[in-house]
């Protein structure tokens, strides 16, 4: 039974970074329609991440199709503190 589980885990995993994908996609379309409310340094940091990856989606324009450049961002650990402190920025407490 261990390699079904494991085989499932692995799938949920997946389907858990499609979900956190499309929530950070769109968390930053509103931070783009809000015109650009004061946010937290973290916050900030993960909106830029998101935004060099995928750019804001306009009036009539589709949706992108593609969120593997911000699924690879969620499991390279960028929105980690331990990512902020080798970019050399100081994680909030």
């Amino acid at each position: 039974m261990a390699p079904l589980a494991a085989r499932r885990l692995a799938q949920m995993v997946e389907l858990g970074e499609r979900l956190v994908s499309i929530e950070l996609v769109i968390a930053g379309q509103a931070v783009d329609l809000r015109d650009r409310p004061a946010l937290g340094t973290g916050t900030t940091r993960a909106y830029e991440l998101v935004r060099e990856r995928v750019p804001f989606t306009g009036l009539g324009d589709p949706l992108p199709q593609d969120l593997e450049p911000v699924r690879e961002l969620i499991r390279s650990d960028a929105f980690s503190a331990r990512a902020a402190s080798r970019r050399g920025e100081t994680a909030p407490p």
